[in-house]
């Protein structure tokens, strides 16, 4: 009788999970979609690079703040070398996305963000000698052709907007396959602290050479609305998966993509054409499929690590 009490006390406790873990992980994604909808209103006006580093500057602040309040210090993390590493790919992923998403569709560049799942299988097998199962080999060459369609619409000339943010994928896709290699261990805030770190100092440099523009009228709302959400997608992508398994809660992130889609729509007027939805379907649905058969999650400056509930960006 017990036996059967704590079975079901375990089955609700697991649907409890998975429920809180979805509902994180779809508020992780709108979070993104809001994110990415603010940073292409204010790269009209800024430098996509700016708006990066203001980004990280918000989240050094608010993130080394907290800690300070609460720990009375910043942990310096249990390994440097490891942080930095994921920081700088995450970094050059969000600078490849920031820039992608102020040149071309805000729901294109979304889809080439989110096909680091994609990358991730390609990279496990090649670098890990990891052996995915075989729907996961068979899906690997159909979302190339959804990448395909995306990058080279009409099969002649390459949309170089699009290559970068194709840029972002493998370079999230890189920054999950780091932390698996090497089993990183460092708390949520930590990591993401590291990554505003590394956005802010990565993109100063930049910013000064470029000429610093200052804000006005309501971009500042804009900034603090792109640090804010960026900041909510990451802390929500990090309990859905302490919350429920990376292939049961990672397929609601794609909700992100058709939100951005949506949002495109809305504000801008902008709608892909046939090949470029073609595309965006042949993505979403091969990286969902290879989530789901390959243990393989989406991680652009992502904070979660699946397999083992810890945290990697």
């Amino acid at each position: 009788m017990k036996s059967a009490q704590k079975e079901t006390c375990d089955q609700a406790q697991k649907r409890r999970g998975v429920l809180i873990g979805v509902t994180c992980m779809t508020g992780a994604a709108l979070s993104f979609a809001v994110m990415s909808a603010l940073i292409k209103s204010a790269s009209a006006t800024l430098p996509p690079m700016q708006l990066v580093m203001f980004r990280g500057l918000f989240g050094v602040l608010v993130i080394g703040g907290a800690e300070i309040v609460r720990h009375g210090r910043l942990r310096r993390g249990g390994g440097r070398g490891r942080l930095l590493a994921r920081s700088m790919a995450g970094f050059l992923a969000l600078s490849a996305y920031a820039w992608a998403i102020a040149n071309t569709h805000l729901g294109v560049a979304s889809a080439l963000n989110q096909s680091s799942p994609i990358f991730v299988a390609l990279m496990a097998l090649v670098f890990l000698r990891e052996r995915p199962p075989l729907p996961v080999l068979v899906l690997i060459p159909v979302a190339f052709l959804g990448v395909t369609l995306v990058v080279a619409p009409n099969w002649a000339r390459v949309d170089f907007s699009a290559l970068v943010g194709l840029s972002s994928g493998v370079l999230a896709a890189v920054s999950y396959v780091l932390v698996r290699a090497l089993r990183g261990s460092d708390p949520p805030h930590v990591i993401i602290r590291w990554f505003s770190m590394t956005c802010f100092a990565g993109a100063l440099p930049v910013v000064l050479l470029q000429g610093f523009v200052w804000p006005s009228g309501l971009l500042w709302p804009q900034l603090v609305g792109v640090a804010v959400f960026s900041l909510v997608g990451q802390f929500g992508m990090t309990y859905a998966y302490r919350f429920a398994e990376a292939s049961l809660v990672a397929p609601f992130m794609y909700a992100s993509v058709v939100a951005s889609l949506a949002l495109g729509w809305f504000v801008w007027a902008e709608w892909p054409g046939a090949g470029g939805i073609a595309g965006v379907v042949l993505i979403i649905a091969s990286s969902v499929a290879i989530v789901r058969f390959g243990n393989v999650t989406p991680a652009i400056a992502s904070p979660a690590r699946a397999p083992d509930k810890r945290s990697a960006p």
